[in-house]
């Protein structure tokens, strides 16, 4: 196990995965490193939790921030791969530089990576994700084909460049939120302010007749979320024909698409 007692980690990221186990203990900064994917954290298949004790799965953190890191490609943050837990981090100030649509680029706080949403789940619990910019698509947050969930958790302050999603964009992925916010992000170009879902989920099977949702959530606030030149301020679901939508217990004000549709919600089945 690797220890790490600093209040401050630089020019360094770290580097995940199932069979190497890290505690990093409390008021841990992590800033100012730089990588390919995952400027501060990469993470595969791990945990960054609360509390104490080392886990046996992978990252195990207490009030850490990462802040002021750069990829080149994918989460200027954090760099999320398969199936990780994470608990208690705060992702402010990061930056993702990629802008290519194939292979994928973007999420300025976090990207969270998979092949399937049935082998890569993300849960993400009482985290800030603020003030992250992506020069593509997912300002906070980019989902690439992958289940993503937030428990209470705040999206604030995020831009996405160009490709949409200024808060989260989900591209052949699921997202489910539960008693979070979701405020004053911005898409500069493309769809959602403060989310996009873009295309069906990647990986389930359609014809069971069982419902798919693309996107649930419940006790979700949305405030000041803004798309400058697309559709939906709030929320914009675009090229779902086979996946659902469920938003329940839910407040959304003051959300704008300024010179598109759909202040609160966009939706498209077509794209």
């Amino acid at each position: 196990a690797l220890i790490l007692e600093s209040e401050n980690i630089f020019a360094g990221a770290i580097e995940s995965n199932i069979s190497t186990t890290f505690k990093v203990v409390e008021r841990t900064s992590i800033s100012h490193n730089e990588a390919e994917n995952g400027g501060g954290i990469a993470l595969v298949n791990s945990e960054i939790k609360r509390g104490g004790g080392i886990n046996n799965a992978g990252l195990n953190v207490a009030n850490v921030t990462v802040w002021s890191n750069v990829a080149k490609s994918r989460g200027g943050g954090i760099f999320s791969e398969g199936s990780s837990v994470i608990d208690g981090v705060h992702v402010y100030n990061c930056t993702v530089l990629g802008n290519r649509i194939d292979p994928y680029e973007g999420g300025g706080g976090m990207y969270v990576f998979g092949t399937s949403v049935k082998k890569a789940s993300t849960r993400i619990y009482n985290a800030l994700i603020d003030t992250n910019v992506a020069k593509s698509g997912g300002g906070g947050i980019l989902v690439f084909r992958a289940s993503l969930k937030l428990v209470n958790a705040s999206i604030v302050n995020n831009v996405a460049q160009s490709l949409g999603g200024g808060g989260i964009l989900v591209k052949g992925g699921k997202l489910a939120l539960d008693a979070g916010s979701i405020d004053r992000n911005k898409a500069v170009l493309g769809n959602g302010g403060g989310i996009l879902i873009n295309e069906d989920p990647v990986g389930e099977s359609y014809n069971t007749g069982m419902t798919i949702y693309a996107l649930k959530m419940q006790s979700t606030k949305f405030e000041n979320n803004d798309v400058v030149a697309g559709n939906g301020g709030a929320i914009a679901l675009v090229g779902h024909a086979k996946s659902n939508a469920d938003i329940s217990y839910s407040s959304f004000t003051v959300n704008a698409a300024t010179a598109g549709y759909g202040g609160m919600l966009y939706a498209s089945s077509t794209g």
